[in-house]
């Protein structure tokens, strides 16, 4: 009985993996776990990439996004993996590049994972948003018991033999799903930690190094008076397609689409920047993002078109806007802070709440948004309140995810001093010095290893 593993025990993946181990140990005997093995080109891959090339789908990702082998959505984690690497947005023959060298890995991957399924039991997925995800997609396919982590979960696993369905792609397993039975429902409360992100955005764990800077200028907050539309931008590199496709490959697509669709005498449109673009602490991503963020400055600031290229905080724009601005984003959680403040929303149903709560004004394709953009305010609906509540409950109340005290990044940061510098080492997997003692990594993978989640799906 076999553990497959997509990392390698270093760095911060030394305790979650062990926790793992551990999990399973209480149930089962583990023979050995496998790591990084050797993939092989099959000629079944080689004939169905030819015939891709040859009819030129991998140059086109609107036809490389619907692309699937052997019953996985290959294109999608193909294109979410192009547009993570840096090095696609030097130019287009870079581009292309990766996204040929991609399919390439996605296909070894798929064929990996089949022959992988023959002999192992569990397994720990890393990043399923990207390729890794086609080894999760094979593993649910052959009913096999997975492990992950990752927003807006802790660590997780399914059991793929217990009824489920085998067409579920990644965003049906991390979705935050709504209550279903109506006997004994829970009443969620108005969540008050919504209210305390408003006024404090560096509760949110990946705002915590974000400078902001403080507006003083009179006019820009009389100026906010006569917005009718703000736009929360994302990131352009990073969780691309993770929660499912709706039409749009990338947020640069997105983001382009909204401006162009908005852009008339009727509209007074604020794009806000994210604040992270102007954050260097998260590496060479937020260069790019902020250089991506500059060009479609270029390309469409007039008028009607306002763009914020400051790190403001939401508050400010939520205090000074009118109660029929509409707001806009393709999948933000600051979406949940105007909602809170009672403002109406426009967003995808690829977003990290289940589209079965009635929240936002979504859309599941380009035809769908278009319509929904060209309606006035007082054609769109306000959420439900208590939909936002249990969503909110389940998002930031939960102990053991990234806003929980019991997250499983907490326990471990717990245990070192210096906790950031120490924090940046274990992220860049420089860990042979930063290894515990044997017994409080005991402890510490007895911890984490309680609140590994199980997610049970009808």
């Amino acid at each position: 009985m076999f553990f497959f593993s997509t990392r390698e025990e270093i760095g911060l993946y030394h305790y979650i993996i062990k926790s793992i181990k551990l999990k399973i140990k209480k149930k089962y005997n583990i023979e050995t776990i496998l790591y990084n093995l050797p993939k092989k080109i099959t000629l079944r891959f080689i004939y169905f990439f030819f015939f891709n090339l040859i009819v030129l789908n991998i140059f086109r990702p609107k036809k490389i996004i619907k692309i699937k082998y052997r019953n996985c959505l290959i294109g999608r984690h193909v294109l979410a993996h192009v547009y993570r690497d840096t090095s696609s947005y030097k130019n287009s023959f870079s581009f292309y590049k990766n996204l040929i060298k991609s399919f390439i890995m996605g296909g070894l991957i798929i064929d990996h994972a089949y022959k992988l399924s023959k002999k192992i039991k569990f397994a720990y997925i890393d990043h399923i948003g990207y390729l890794n995800g086609l080894y999760f997609k094979v593993f649910l396919i052959k009913k096999k018991i997975i492990f992950s982590n990752g927003y807006p979960r802790g660590i997780y696993f399914l059991d793929a033999s217990m009824k489920i369905n085998k067409n579920f792609e990644i965003e049906d397993i991390i979705k935050i799903e709504k209550q279903k039975k109506i006997k004994n429902k829970i009443n969620y409360k108005k969540n008050s930690f919504i209210k305390k992100i408003i006024k404090d955005p560096k509760l949110v764990p990946w705002m915590k190094s974000t400078k902001f800077i403080k507006v003083k200028n009179k006019k820009f907050h009389n100026d906010l008076k006569e917005i009718t539309h703000v736009i929360y931008t994302h990131s352009f590199l990073d969780g691309q397609l993770w929660f499912g496709y709706d039409g749009f490959l990338n947020m640069r697509d997105w983001l382009e689409f909204t401006i162009k669709r908005l852009d008339n005498s009727k509209n007074k449109v604020l794009v806000k920047a994210h604040p992270n673009f102007y954050n260097k602490e998260i590496s060479q991503y937020s260069t790019i993002d902020k250089r991506i963020f500059d060009k479609l400055f270029k390309a469409y600031n007039s008028k009607n078109i306002i763009f914020l290229n400051k790190p403001v905080e939401n508050k400010i724009l939520l205090k000074n806007i009118k109660k029929n601005t509409i707001l806009i984003s393709h999948h933000g959680t600051s979406l949940l802070e105007g909602m809170y403040s009672g403002f109406k929303c426009i967003s995808s149903f690829s977003t990290i709440w289940s589209d079965t709560f009635q929240l936002t004004n979504n859309w599941n394709t380009k035809f769908n948004y278009k319509k929904i953009l060209n309606k006035d305010f007082n054609q769109l609906f306000y959420p439900n309140s208590s939909d936002l509540n249990e969503v909110s409950a389940k998002l930031f109340n939960n102990p053991i995810s990234e806003y929980g005290k019991r997250s499983w990044y907490k326990i471990v940061m717990k245990k070192f001093k210096n906790k950031e510098k120490l924090y940046n080492k274990l992220m860049k997997q420089k860990a042979k010095n930063l290894i515990l003692s044997k017994k409080n990594t005991r402890e510490l993978v007895n911890s984490i290893e309680k609140d590994i989640e199980q997610i049970k799906l009808n």
